[in-house]
């Protein structure tokens, strides 16, 4: 029988959303359409739209709403899980992380984050990451976690590699991306080499 009625796993994960207190410091929260000012300002900034598809930088605070609103939907519709990096303190959204795709047959996530330039080299984005990697493996129950970088993206190649990440394999002409297909690299890490 393919059909069970049954999702104990769903329940657990889509009945309230996960806060994740990382440290003094940090905290991994629902996603605000308040936020909208913050993100608009750093997914704007040069050094992070140069990685990002144009299509997915918003032009306004209007847009960039929309945007977060497709975030939260990933845990309203029981799809996924994605979260707002944010000063435990005054609550600023100062990045994003989490799991665009969960193939739940598969027990596969697919990762995406960005963090403001401001804290960058702060480990802001290891700390971030290195908590949602743990509650995948923890309480999503998945096998594998899975990253698609654009091959000049050498700080998030790092950060990955810092984390455990392997990479698999560079995917030829995989995306079209600013105007052009590029090749992509495939980086994972399966639950039985995380820490």
């Amino acid at each position: 029988m393919f059909f069970n009625s049954k999702d104990h796993l769903g329940d657990k994960i889509f009945k309230r959303f996960p806060y994740i207190q990382i440290d003094d410091e940090l905290l991994l929260r629902d996603i605000r359409l308040s936020d909208a000012p913050e993100y608009y300002h750093y997914i704007n900034h040069p050094m992070v739209k140069k990685y990002i598809p144009d299509s997915c930088i918003p032009n306004s605070a209007i847009e960039a709403q929309k945007d977060l609103g497709f975030f939260r939907s990933l845990h309203e519709k029981r799809k996924s899980v994605f979260w707002a990096i944010s000063q435990k303190n005054s609550g600023k959204m100062i990045g994003a992380c989490g799991f665009e795709k969960w193939n739940r047959f598969h027990k596969r996530l697919e990762i995406a984050y960005d963090i403001n330039p401001e804290y960058w080299r702060q480990h802001v984005a290891t700390r971030s990451i290195s908590a949602i990697i743990d509650y995948g493996f923890k309480e999503m129950k998945v096998e594998r976690v899975e990253a698609f970088l654009e091959p000049s993206n050498i700080p998030s190649a790092g950060l990955l590699h810092k984390l455990g990440f392997i990479k698999e394999a560079s995917l030829r002409k995989y995306r079209f991306f600013k105007g052009k297909h590029i090749d992509v690299d495939l980086y994972s890490i399966v639950k039985d080499d995380w820490k």
